[in-house]
């Protein structure tokens, strides 16, 4: 077939994380003479929890993607009624729109969007997943048991998720598809000096920055982080460290932090912070990147700072191997292990050729697989196989 696929995407909400960027990132790659778009989003705006923890909706429409809102609050007496109302507002909308696949993302718009999309006849549903841990509760784990029967395939950008999936469902009948995480470059316009400043880092090219970038919430790393922030400048005074993330998502780790910090006496060369500018501006600004998380599934940070060519220090979990070598594309360290990170990070100070070939090699790989339009481009043909197929049998 060669006429445009209506696809909708299905989501709880447009907040800052993970798998809201990756739709966006892949909305925005898609061809138009292939893909005709539409992102449905299940909740209503809430300001309380877009200032907590950020809101995508802006960014959403700066791109010209279509944004339907229906509103419809799962919290409180009302969670179960407005739960059929979603179903039933999503089928009208797959109807009016004439949809040909729902896209539909993580547990929650699943679950509704498969029985909407049944009431809607809509010939295709693909669901996007990250973790089994969503489903654990005993309701949800047969809910979730139900959903993996009902989409015809599971996406995931790593398949060590894909691999947990597959020894945790029942059903075998959605096919598990690997489609890796695909990010725009980090780009920025300001000289290394210009972004240091607008951080508030310290500008002396003589004082080298080891960055994380990433939600600020304990299960990306950052004590670990900061105890071995302790270990480097106990070898190495004149290094300086940096947290970029939403601070106002969980105050009540980032004060943690900032008081582990002191407790350290590193208070004076530790910045934990938001940055509201392009996030191209904090690479340029680091001269080794981090990412000490405990657990993830294909991060984005890691991919933004494939593309700026930085080298890295990663922790060794199983969706990070599928996107990084040790020694070739970063230096892997162990999950919680301060220690282990110290050195690695040493490592990359003291040994600027070490440190230029892995960002080189990592740039090099960046591009090769890790580009929006390679993982737009995938779903596409996901999608055209999946209702191809439908075709035939139907």
């Amino acid at each position: 077939m060669t006429y445009p696929l209506r696809v909708a995407s299905v989501t709880r909400r447009l907040t800052i994380a993970g798998d809201e960027t990756r739709l966006l990132n892949t909305a925005v790659a898609y061809d138009p003479l292939r893909i005709e778009h539409v992102v449905i989003v299940i909740s209503p705006t809430d300001d309380a929890q877009d200032q907590q923890v950020g809101s995508m909706r802006d960014r959403y429409r700066a791109h010209g993607i279509e944004v339907v809102e229906l509103g419809l609050s799962f919290a409180g007496p009302g969670r179960l009624l407005n739960q059929f109302r979603a179903v039933s507002r999503l089928a009208r909308e797959f109807r009016r729109s004439r949809i040909d696949v729902v896209d539909a993302r993580l547990g929650t718009p699943t679950a509704l969007g498969i029985v909407a999309a049944k009431l809607a006849k809509v010939p295709v549903v693909v669901s996007t997943a990250y973790y089994t841990s969503f489903w654990n509760l005993p309701i949800k784990y047969f809910v979730g048991q139900a959903c993996m029967a009902g989409v015809d395939a599971l996406i995931s950008d790593a398949q060590a998720t894909l691999d947990d999936f597959r020894k945790w469902r029942w059903s075998q009948k959605a096919e598990l598809v690997l489609i890796q995480n695909g990010v725009p470059p980090a780009l920025s316009s300001l000289t290394r000096g210009e972004a240091r400043r607008a951080l508030g880092l310290p500008d002396d090219p003589a004082i080298k920055v080891i960055g994380q970038i990433s939600r600020i919430i304990p299960r990306k790393g950052y004590e670990i982080f900061l105890e071995a922030a302790r270990s480097v400048l106990d070898q190495q005074p004149d290094v300086f460290f940096v947290g970029v993330g939403f601070v106002a998502e969980d105050p009540g780790y980032l004060n943690a932090l900032r008081r582990m910090a002191q407790a350290l006496h590193i208070e004076d060369r530790v910045r934990l912070l938001s940055y509201p500018g392009p996030i191209g501006d904090v690479y340029k600004a680091v001269d080794v990147f981090a990412h000490l998380s405990t657990l993830d599934s294909s991060p984005t940070a890691i991919h933004e700072s494939m593309s700026v060519g930085l080298p890295a220090v990663i922790t060794a979990l199983p969706g990070n191997l599928e996107i990084v070598e040790d020694g070739i594309t970063a230096l892997l360290v162990p999950p919680g292990d301060p220690e282990r990170a110290a050195q690695a990070m040493q490592r990359l100070l003291h040994n600027q050729p070490l440190a230029d070939r892995l960002g080189q090699a990592a740039r090099q790989r960046y591009g090769e697989r890790h580009r929006p339009e390679i993982m737009a481009a995938a779903h596409d043909a996901l999608f055209r196989r999946l209702f191809d197929a439908h075709r035939r049998t139907a």
